[in-house]
């Protein structure tokens, strides 16, 4: 799976493209909401979440236990430090490796910070159900100016909160 993320100030954009199809998430890091949108053959959904909400429901762990190491390596010609973080989910113990960077300067968001990690992930792996998953940066390009209207839900797309989800969806 390929992703390209955009940065600015508080907000961030993050692009995926699978054999599913494509899937956009725009986070506010200061209000701590997402919107992930969904275009199901012209059928376009924006889902609402509090992120603080999300992860309380999924019982992750808000704060896990960060280990900062001195291995290093250079990802997409910036040099990366390794941490091994080691979280609960619901009650699940779990250990994953991330590769960050301090050298490219922004306010991380939800999808792409780890509390304690002080830097932007450029690669991360973890092994669930005998599957290991990893998420390497191919390249980092910078884009001054970028609009504003990329980190906001666009006009056609209906919103739901996620947070009546379990309950059925709640349009706005």
């Amino acid at each position: 799976m390929e992703y390209t993320l955009f940065i600015k100030k508080d907000m961030s954009r993050v692009e995926m493209e699978s054999e599913k199809g494509k899937m956009t998430m725009i986070s506010d890091n200061l209000a701590r909401t997402a919107y992930m949108l969904m275009d199901n053959s012209g059928s376009k959904i924006a889902m609402k979440m509090n992120l603080e909400a999300e992860m309380q429901k999924k019982g992750i762990d808000k704060d896990p236990e960060v280990e900062i190491t001195r291995e290093s390596k250079v990802i997409a010609g910036y040099t990366c430090y390794k941490a091994i973080i080691k979280s609960t989910t619901k009650g699940d113990k779990e250990t994953y490796d991330v590769w960050f960077t301090s050298d490219i300067k922004g306010n991380y968001s939800y999808e792409t910070n780890i509390k304690g990690v002080n830097g932007l992930m450029m690669e991360f792996e973890t092994s669930r159900e005998g599957k290991t998953y990893k998420m390497t940066a191919l390249s980092v390009e910078p884009m001054d100016n970028l609009s504003d209207d990329l980190f906001k839900v666009p006009s056609d797309y209906q919103i739901m909160d996620m947070s009546n989800f379990q309950g059925g969806m709640k349009t706005k």
